[in-house]
This record gives C-alpha cells, structure tokens and sequence, in this order.
C-alpha cells in the first residue's frame, strides 16, 4: 500500500501545498483475475485537483472519500466534476464518492435553494449508507 499526500497545508492552499488531500493506493487482483493498482483519494481541498494530477490520472481513479464537508476537505470535488465531465477527449464514466449525508447539498453551495431535482445528471445522488454517510456516483 502506497500512501501520497496530495496536500495538508490547512484551511486553504498555500504556495507549497495545496489543502488536505491524500492518495491511497494498492495493488490487488480485479475481476478478471489480473492484477491492477486500485486508487482512492481521501480529501479534495482547495487546489487538490491540480496537484493529484502530478500523481494520477483521474481517469484511473477508483473512488473519492470525503471525510467531512468543511470547505478545505471537499472543495475540489468541483474541480473533479469539471474534468470528469467535460475532459476534450469526452466524459469520464462515473466514479464512487462516499461522503457525509449532506455531501452533496454542500456542493450545491449557493445553489441550494435549487431543489435536489433539479441537480445535474453528474451529480445524482444514491441511497445512504448504513452508517450514515452517502454514497453516490456524481460522475
């Protein structure tokens, strides 16, 4: 298992480091039987998205998981959006985001007075977890 830190700088991105932000990475066997490296970033915040892509394609990615929804953890995953949505080359398949119930109401930010409806198709919401959390599949 290989642990990167994308980024710890606290409450915002500093000229170093952007904020919290962690790649978590392991070789394991897929279900064809081969042998491939699993991804999973833990964290996007403030200018995560830019410095992931020193260390992995976002096309690779496994899954996202949000440990809480201040700003400084979560606010790159618009960032991920954008590329995952509109990439020149076209529109990355969906990628498992696990998060906080009110994960995807944060995101909305000053659009929440839109009702959830009304979201876009890239950001559709799943059913919560057990736990709590919510799991969705926002691209």
């Amino acid at each position: 298992m290989r642990l990167t830190i994308i980024g710890c700088s606290g409450s915002m991105s500093g000229p170093q480091s952007s904020a919290s932000s962690y790649l978590v990475q392991a070789e394991g066997v897929d279900a064809d039987g081969a042998v491939r490296t699993y991804s999973i970033v833990l964290d996007l915040g403030p200018g995560s998205m830019g410095q992931l892509l020193r260390h992995l394609d976002p096309a690779e990615l496994d899954a996202i998981a949000i440990s809480h929804c201040h700003a400084d953890h979560m606010v790159d995953l618009v960032g991920m959006h954008v590329y995952r949505r509109w990439l020149p080359t076209g529109a990355l398949g969906p990628v498992a985001c696990l998060g906080p119930s009110e994960l995807l109401e944060r995101l909305q930010g000053s659009t929440a007075s839109r009702p959830v409806s009304a979201t876009p198709r890239s950001l559709a919401s799943s059913p919560p977890c057990p736990a709590g959390p919510t799991a969705w599949a926002p691209w």
